[in-house]
C-alpha cells in the first residue's frame, strides 16, 4: 500500500475504535499530506490548532501504533493546521443591496419566498456537530442470522412505516453487535421516503441542551428536535444522571408521539436496567417494542467477512477466514482484524505466525478477561487492595491505580464505559476522564507507560 492508502486504512480502524462523536470530532477532517521516508514520519494535516493539539498528544500514540502496524515498521505521525483559502468576496452591485431595492421592478417576477415553516422547520445551532449517517449502514448490508432476524425484521417495518407500528422503538445489546447499523439503516430507509430523520448521539444531544440554555436558544434547539419525522438516537444510557437532560427529552418525547413520529432508540442495556433514568422515562421507552440483539455466531461472523472481502476484491484464504471468524469477537473487532490481515495480504507479508499473534489477542484473552480480573490484578501490582479501588478513597496512589484499571478495561474487554463505571461504583463520564488521562500520562511519562504495559502484559498472558 503507499502512504495515503496507509492512512487512510488507519482511519478506517480509527472510525470502528474510536466512539462515534470522538472520531468526527478529531480524525475525519484529517488528510494525508506526505510521507518522508528518512525520517519515517507521516504528515497529516488538519483544519485546526485545537485539533492538531489532540492529534498530537492524547491521539498520537494510538495513531503511530496503527501506522506502524501497517506499514510493518516503526513510524512516527505528526499533524499540521492547513487552512483552506478564504473565497474572494466580489464586491456588492447596487442592486444586490435590499434596502436599496424596496419592490421588484414590473419586468421583474416575484419569486416566491420560503414560508417560515420551511424557515424554522430544522434550526441549526451554531458551531455544533450534526450527526449524519454512515453510507455502509444500510439493510444491504446487514447479515441476518437466526439470532437478529426479529429485531432486523421489526426495524425494517419500523423504516418502512415510520409512526405507524412500532413507536417507539428500543433496541439493546453488548458492543458491536449491529444496533448502530440498524438504527442508521432505519434511516437510510425512511429519508428515501422523503421523511426528515434526525440521527444524534445521546452524548451530542446532552453537548447541544447545554450549549442551547447557555446561549438563550432553547426554543430554537426544541424547535429542531421536535420537527422531524424520525428521530434516530444512540447509546441512550448516557442519559443517566442527567435530571435536566431527561427532563428536556421527555418533553421532545411526548411532543414527537403525540404527532406520531417515530422515536428508535439505542441501549447497552434493557430500559429496566438503566439506572439513574427518570422512572417515567424508563416506563415510556418499556412502552413501545424492545427488541436484544445478541452477538453474531460463527456462521454470520464467516459471512460478513466473506461479504467484506467481496467489497474490497480481497481474496483471502478458506483457513484465514476460518481462524479469524472462530475468535468470539465483536464485528468492530472483526472488521479491525479483518483489515489488518487485507494489508499484509497487500503488502504481500501475511504469514501465519501474524494470523494466529492476531486470533490469539483478539480472540483467548478477551473470553477470559472480566473486569473483576483487571481490577485484582492492577491492585496487586499497585500494592493494594480491590476495596481501595472501588471505594471512596481518592489519595494519589489509589487513584492513579484506579485510573489504570478503568483505562485497561476499556481497552481489553469489549463491555461498555457504563458497565466499567458500575464495576468501580462510578460514573461513564468518571470513566471517560480516567481513560484520557491515562493516555495522556503515558505519552508524557516514559516510565508511566512501562507501568501501564506491565500490567497488561501480566493480565494478557
Amino acid at each position: 500500500m503507499s502512504p495515503e492508502e496507509i492512512w487512510q486504512a488507519a482511519k478506517s480502524q480509527l472510525q470502528m475504535q474510536l466512539d462515534r462523536a470522538s472520531y468526527e470530532t478529531w480524525v475525519k477532517q484529517a488528510e494525508f499530506v506526505r510521507f518522508d521516508a528518512q525520517d519515517s514520519l507521516f504528515v497529516m494535516s488538519a483544519p485546526s490548532s485545537t485539533i492538531c493539539d489532540m492529534l498530537n498528544t492524547r491521539l498520537n500514540t494510538k495513531i503511530e501504533r496503527m501506522l506502524s502496524h501497517l506499514a510493518n515498521q516503526p513510524v512516527r505521525a505528526l499533524f499540521e493546521v492547513v487552512r483552506k483559502a478564504e473565497p474572494s468576496i466580489a464586491p456588492l452591485a447596487l442592486d444586490d443591496m435590499p434596502l436599496l431595492k424596496l419592490a421588484p421592478s414590473p419586468e421583474e417576477p416575484m419569486l416566491d419566498a420560503p414560508s417560515i415553516v420551511e424557515l424554522v422547520r430544522a434550526p441549526r445551532l451554531p458551531g455544533l456537530p450534526d450527526g449524519d449517517l454512515n453510507e455502509r449502514y444500510t439493510f444491504e448490508r446487514f447479515v441476518v442470522s437466526p439470532h437478529n432476524q426479529m429485531v432486523h425484521q421489526a426495524a425494517r417495518a419500523v423504516a418502512e412505516s415510520p409512526g405507524l407500528l412500532y413507536n417507539p422503538f428500543l433496541i439493546h445489546g453488548g458492543v458491536g453487535v449491529g444496533k448502530t447499523h440498524l438504527l442508521q439503516a432505519i434511516g437510510h430507509e425512511a429519508r428515501k421516503r422523503d421523511k426528515l430523520v434526525l440521527y444524534i448521539s445521546s452524548e451530542v444531544f446532552v453537548s447541544e441542551f447545554v450549549s442551547a440554555i447557555r446561549s438563550g436558544q432553547t426554543a430554537m434547539f426544541r424547535q429542531r428536535y421536535r420537527s422531524v419525522d424520525v428521530l434516530l438516537l444512540d447509546d441512550v444510557q448516557f442519559f443517566m444522571g442527567k435530571e435536566s437532560t431527561q427532563d428536556e427529552f421527555f418533553h421532545t418525547y411526548n411532543a414527537l408521539l403525540q404527532w406520531n413520529k417515530q422515536i428508535v432508540m439505542v441501549s447497552d442495556r434493557h430500559p429496566r436496567d438503566l439506572n439513574n433514568i427518570d422512572e417515567r422515562l424508563r416506563s415510556r421507552f418499556q412502552g413501545g417494542l424492545v427488541l436484544d440483539i445478541q452477538a453474531p455466531e460463527l456462521e454470520t461472523r464467516r459471512c460478513i467477512v466473506e461479504m467484506w472481502s467481496e467489497e474490497r476484491s480481497v481474496k483471502l484464504p478458506s483457513d484465514v477466514i476460518e481462524a479469524i471468524t472462530a475468535a468470539p469477537v465483536s464485528v468492530r473487532e472483526l472488521e479491525g482484524l479483518f483489515m489488518q490481515l487485507c494489508a499484509r495480504a497487500m503488502m504481500g507479508t501475511l504469514r501465519r505466525e501474524h494470523i494466529d499473534a492476531l486470533t490469539r489477542r483478539y480472540g483467548q484473552p478477551r473470553e477470559r478477561l472480566t473486569l473483576e480480573r483487571i481490577i485484582e490484578m492492577t491492585a496487586q501490582k499497585s500494592g493494594l487492595l480491590v476495596e481501595d479501588l472501588i471505594g471512596k478513597k481518592r489519595s494519589e496512589p489509589i487513584s492513579q491505580a484506579r485510573q489504570i484499571a478503568m483505562y485497561l478495561c476499556r481497552e481489553l474487554t469489549t463491555c461498555s464505559l457504563p458497565q466499567i463505571g458500575d464495576a468501580f461504583q462510578r460514573n461513564h463520564s468518571t470513566v471517560v476522564h480516567a481513560c484520557n488521562k491515562v493516555i495522556a500520562d503515558m505519552n508524557d511519562d516514559p516510565m508511566f507507560r512501562a507501568r501501564v504495559d506491565k500490567i497488561r502484559k501480566s493480565l494478557e498472558r
